[in-house]
């Protein structure tokens, strides 16, 4: 019987179970999970917080139980993979054990970027990605929010900005380094339209600006820019865009990048590259080769 492993509990790693069910109907699939929730969409966990819909709306392929049930896979909740050893085809848990599969799927996708800010406290920040931010993003609001500070201008932080605005929060304040928001999507005419949406509709804008440290107070947290400027507000949302994780994979054995590279039929590619050996493997990857 073949034995494969799934690390991560997402979409990519529900479909990749479904596939591996339909295509090898014997076989024992184990799946890694670092939560204990049924695989969830992150583009719906804005609307949870906003009352769009009900928290589980958030799990697009049903319950945990109903999920693992139709699936037929053991599901390791709440266990997170030390490391995968690709050469022997190994996954490492925290405790050291290994576990030795056939083949083996990463699907640990992407987790919020949140760079060292100076000063930055453990309490009243928050990001959003799995519905577990969206829960203690959602269990503050529900506490009484005064003011926000939104720092990056991106898809996420406007989601957030509807967010504080379905809750009624009254003073919030966009910032972000670039220009104008969605710098890398817009026109600047195009952003200057949202600009005065937003502004007209309260929300105050701090374009061209980087953050540069914080600090905590009794009243609030105090945001400093670059520029000198400096806010105090009772929570922050950090949307600096995604970072792949990575961190359990090790680059001797396989490449990574931004992500890690693979070639047109999604396979990984180790061992160790020289100069050489990559210039010949490009020359035989098909064009159609991506990073993931």
């Amino acid at each position: 019987m073949s034995k494969y492993a799934i690390i991560g509990f997402g979409c990519a790693g529900y479909h990749a179970a479904k596939t591996l069910r339909q295509c090898c109907p014997d076989s024992q699939i184990d799946i890694y999970s670092k939560t204990g929730d049924a695989p969830a969409n992150p583009m719906l966990t804005t609307y949870y917080v906003a009352g769009k819909i009900p928290r589980e709306g958030q799990f697009p392929f049903g319950g945990k139980e109903e999920v693992v049930r139709t699936l037929g896979v053991r599901l390791f909740e709440h266990t997170k993979v030390k490391r995968v050893h690709a050469r022997a085809r190994t996954v490492e848990l925290e405790d050291a054990s290994l576990h030795e599969y056939d083949d083996i799927v990463l699907a640990t996708g992407s987790t919020p970027t949140v760079f060292p800010i100076p000063g930055r406290p453990e309490k009243g920040v928050y990001v959003m990605r799995t519905a577990d931010d969206a829960d203690r993003f959602r269990e503050r609001l529900q506490q009484g929010v005064g003011s926000a500070l939104v720092i990056g201008a991106s898809w996420v932080g406007i989601k957030m900005i509807e967010d504080l605005r379905a809750w009624h929060v009254p003073g919030i304040i966009l910032a972000d380094m670039a220009p104008r928001i969605f710098a890398t999507a817009t026109m600047p005419a195009a952003a200057d339209e949202i600009h005065a949406y937003l502004e007209q509709e309260g929300v105050e804008l701090l374009f061209g600006r980087g953050i540069s440290s914080m600090r905590e107070e009794p009243d609030g947290i105090v945001s400093v820019f670059n520029d000198g400027t400096q806010v105090k507000t009772d929570i922050v949302a950090l949307c600096l865009g995604m970072r792949a994780c990575v961190e359990y994979l090790d680059r001797e054995e396989i490449e990574i990048g931004r992500a890690v590279r693979v070639n047109s039929r999604m396979e990984t590619v180790f061992p160790p590259f020289t100069p050489q050996a990559t210039a010949a493997r490009r020359r035989k990857w098909s064009p159609d080769s991506i990073w993931r």
